[in-house]
C-alpha cells in the first residue's frame, strides 16, 4: 500500500495483480492497459487518503486519478480536499453523492468527466480549476443547490447538459476563452424559483446563448461585462 507510482510493465497479459486499493486497480488498467488481468483488490486498515470526522476525506497528492468504483458505498461524504497532483476525476466519480457540500480542485485538474458530479444535490459551490478546458457533459447536472458559477478563463468547450437542472443557480459568469457552449448547458429541469443572471464578454455571446438554447431565455438575463 506504500507504493504510489510504477514504471513500465508489459507482456503480463495472464498475470494476476493483488493491490491494496481501487485506485491502484485503476491505474494499473488505464496506464498499463491491464484490462484483461486479473487484479484483485485486497482488504487493508489504512487507505492512501485521510478520512476526517464528519465526512471529509483529505486525497493526497501521490493520487492522479479518480473513478466511479473509488468511493462506491460511500454516499456519506460531505466534503473532499484534493492536493495538487490529481489529474483526472472520472466519469460519474461522485455521481448522486446527496451529502456532497463541498469539493476543492487543485489547479492539477486536467479533466473532470461525464456525470461526475452530476446528482450532487447538496454541493452549493464549486471553484472549477485554470487547468481545465472543458465541462464534460452532465459533469454538474441537477446539482439543485449550487447557487453561483465563475467558469476559468482558459475553458474552451462547456458540454451538452453540463449544469443542466441547476435550478436554483444565480449567476454565472462565463470568460471570452470560452469558443462552444453545447445544448441545454444551463437548461433548468423545473420553473425557476430565482432570477438567474449570465455575465458574457460579448454581444455575440449572448446571442449564441440564447439562439442555441443554452440558457432558459425566459428566467435568465444576459449582461455583458467589459
Amino acid at each position: 500500500n506504500s507504493i504510489t507510482s510504477i514504471d513500465g510493465i508489459g507482456h503480463m497479459k495472464n498475470t494476476k495483480f493483488k493491490v491494496y486499493s481501487e485506485v491502484m486497480k485503476n491505474f494499473l488498467i488505464h496506464k498499463f492497459h491491464l484490462r484483461d488481468c486479473n487484479i484483485e483488490v485486497m482488504p487493508c486498515e489504512s487507505e492512501p487518503w485521510a478520512w476526517k470526522n464528519d465526512g471529509v476525506i483529505e486525497i493526497p497528492n501521490t493520487i492522479t486519478y479518480i473513478d466511479k468504483n473509488t468511493f462506491k458505498g460511500r454516499s456519506d461524504i460531505r466534503s473532499v480536499i484534493m492536493r495538487n497532483g490529481m489529474l483526472t476525476i472520472g466519469d460519474k466519480a461522485f455521481y448522486d453523492f446527496k451529502n456532497l457540500r463541498e469539493v476543492e480542485l487543485p489547479d492539477s485538474v486536467e479533466y473532470i468527466g461525464n456525470g461526475a458530479f452530476s446528482g450532487c444535490i447538496s454541493l452549493a459551490s464549486v471553484i472549477l480549476p485554470n487547468s481545465l478546458r472543458c465541462v464534460s457533459h452532465n459533469a454538474f447536472s441537477d446539482c439543485a443547490n449550487l447557487e453561483r458559477l465563475i467558469i476559468p478563463n482558459g475553458i474552451i468547450n462547456i458540454g451538452l447538459t453540463s449544469f443542466y437542472g441547476c435550478n436554483n443557480l444565480k449567476e454565472v459568469t462565463i470568460p471570452a476563452s470560452v469558443l462552444s457552449i453545447e445544448d441545454s448547458a444551463f437548461g433548468i429541469s423545473k420553473p425557476n424559483i430565482c432570477a438567474r443572471k449570465f455575465y458574457v464578454p460579448c454581444d455575440a455571446m449572448k446571442r449564441y446563448l440564447i439562439q442555441y438554447h443554452s440558457i432558459d431565455k425566459d428566467s435568465a438575463q444576459c449582461e455583458v461585462y467589459d
